[in-house]
């Protein structure tokens, strides 16, 4: 028998999403002229991290 696997997304991978879908349509304030955030690149990561070891 398969083991039980949860498909639930935490709490902070979903804020880093709503985070992504902020800027693409606006800037924060530590948002720099070249375009380059880093509240933006910090969730990036996150999300590239949860999906390196999420269980599905």
């Amino acid at each position: 028998m398969l083991p039980q696997v949860t498909r639930e997304v935490p709490f902070l991978v979903e804020a880093a999403g709503t985070c992504i879908d902020f800027h693409r349509h606006s800037r924060c304030r530590r948002c720099h002229p070249t375009g380059w955030c880093p509240v933006l690149a910090a969730a990036r990561a996150r999300i590239v991290a949860w999906r390196r070891t999420r269980p599905w």
